[in-house]
């Protein structure tokens, strides 16, 4: 009998000790709600005064703060901050403040009365500003997974007009143009790239470090192609092509001893796909002839002098 009692007794002491554990756990959880409630805590019945002093919050500390009006509406200082009901879900203030979000005491990002949004700083110059202190690599990315789709940025005017950047997937067959390759477009609308100054356009291909200026818009209007000129040979004694020739033009100047021809090879293995040239000789000469293919220019007569021009256009 006595052996029983204590069964009992221990029996009790352990549910007591798993009831405390429970009801500190309990309390662990609610406690920071608690803290923000206007009672701050059980029994707190409402109240006023300002918002804790101390980050978080205890439960000493009372001010307007968190009710849970029921299951889908959580509300601040008598402001919905979340509701579920309704015809949608609400996350918001109706009171005019800043909201800062931060990790490690740094701020990761900033949302201010009226609508500008900051990442990485808390002074909007534009609706949306990102400031970083990366030196490389820095901007946004946005992906997708779907070969067949297009990812693509895009901006509205007021009449609902678009402008779009992006690039097409690997399957993207709505416009195949854009298929696996990045554009920049207008819908119902010209499209127009400027400098805002007296500056030129350069457009460049290479990638990365060795990209290199192809072609250029000049602040005035003239348009240039960029490059290396291309190299003559087999043209007599000291020929000599201008400092400005580029595959697409140049003026070649024979060499002396009257040769029959000229060989102009173009650089940068001339024109991967077709190529058309002309060629304009300074000066008449007997039997001037000129052929091309590719990666070459060929001019010939019965004996070259002087200079030609040539011009040529492919890809």
């Amino acid at each position: 009998m006595g052996r029983s009692g204590s069964r009992g007794q221990a029996v009790t002491r352990s549910s007591m000790r798993r009831s405390l554990s429970a009801a500190l756990l309990l309390l662990a959880l609610i406690g920071p709600v608690w803290a923000q409630t206007p009672g701050g805590g059980p029994g707190g019945g409402g109240g006023g005064g300002g918002a804790c002093p101390s980050a978080p919050c205890t439960p000493s500390e009372g001010g307007t703060g968190v009710a849970n009006n029921n299951a889908n509406t959580l509300t601040l200082g008598g402001a919905v901050v979340f509701s579920a009901g309704g015809t949608g879900a609400l996350l918001g203030t109706a009171q005019t403040f800043t909201a800062t979000q931060t990790f490690s005491n740094a701020t990761a990002a900033a949302v201010f009365s009226g609508g500008p949004i900051c990442i990485g700083h808390t002074s909007c110059a534009y609706i949306i500003d990102v400031l970083t202190a990366a030196t490389s690599n820095a901007g946004f990315q946005i992906s997708n997974t779907n070969a067949a789709a297009l990812t693509n940025d895009r901006m509205l005017n007021n009449a609902g007009t678009a402008a779009a950047w992006g690039i097409g997937g690997t399957t993207y067959s709505a416009n195949p143009i854009d298929t696996g390759r990045a554009f920049y477009g207008g819908n119902a609308t010209d499209v127009v790239i400027q400098t805002l100054n007296s500056n030129n356009i350069l457009f460049a291909t290479g990638g990365g470090a060795v990209a290199n200026a192809r072609m250029e818009i000049g602040a005035t209007g003239n348009v240039g192609y960029l490059g290396t000129a291309p190299v003559v040979s087999a043209c007599g004694t000291s020929p000599a092509i201008d400092a400005a020739a580029t595959n697409m033009a140049g003026t070649v100047t024979f060499g002396s001893a009257a040769p029959s021809s000229c060989t102009i090879t173009f650089v940068n293995s001339g024109f991967a796909t077709s190529n058309h040239c002309r060629v304009t000789f300074q000066s008449s000469l007997a039997a001037e002839a000129y052929s091309y293919t590719k990666t070459v220019l060929t001019i010939t007569a019965t004996a070259l002098s002087g200079s030609a021009d040539y011009s040529c256009d492919g890809i």
